[in-house]
């Protein structure tokens, strides 16, 4: 495997390859629902300001993308739990960067067939690269409790799970 990072000047191509394999791989997950190139388009360039191209890393097999790796600053460490706005929120970001000490790995996801060949840890290794100096710490997001593979890698990781989450449906 190949790792490169996203190419945020070329910024529309990357976007549509990265909603794609985003769609693909997590189409099987509880609660996702699959986005338009254009919703993707949407949601990732507003976040331009504040990512650099090492927050996304893609994972290559003879030169295609067959997996990613999107990555943040933890930027709840900035939030007040009483007082969430996004203007403040970015007002704090511009101000204290450099004081965010975590991470938060936003979502990660390889084609299944590519699971147990060594195309996850080598995301994981490349995003300890590229962090392993420069951050105490961090935090996934959501993962459903069958989810086996990905709660024994963050365990791997990041060690044990710290909160826990519960969704319940309701019909409507």
């Amino acid at each position: 495997f190949t790792f490169r990072e996203i190419n945020l000047k070329n910024l529309k191509p990357e976007l549509r390859l990265l909603g794609k394999l985003i769609n693909a791989t997590l189409i099987d997950t509880p609660f996702f629902f699959a986005k338009s190139e254009a919703e993707w388009y949407d949601l990732f360039k507003s976040l331009k300001p504040i990512i650099k191209n090492e927050n996304i890393i893609f994972a290559l097999k003879n030169g295609r993308e067959i997996g990613y790796l999107f990555w943040h600053h933890n930027y709840n460490q900035l939030t007040d739990k009483n007082k969430n706005s996004a203007l403040m929120l970015i007002s704090k970001l511009m101000l204290h960067k450099k004081q965010l000490t975590e991470i938060k790995i936003n979502a990660f996801g390889v084609f299944p067939k590519y699971f147990a060949s060594g195309a996850v840890i080598g995301l994981f290794n490349e995003l300890v690269e590229r962090t392993q100096n420069r951050f105490t710490g961090g935090e996934t997001g959501f993962i459903c409790e069958d989810n086996t593979r990905s709660k024994a890698l963050t365990k791997r990781y990041c060690g044990e799970p710290y909160r826990n989450y519960a969704l319940y449906e309701l019909d409507v």
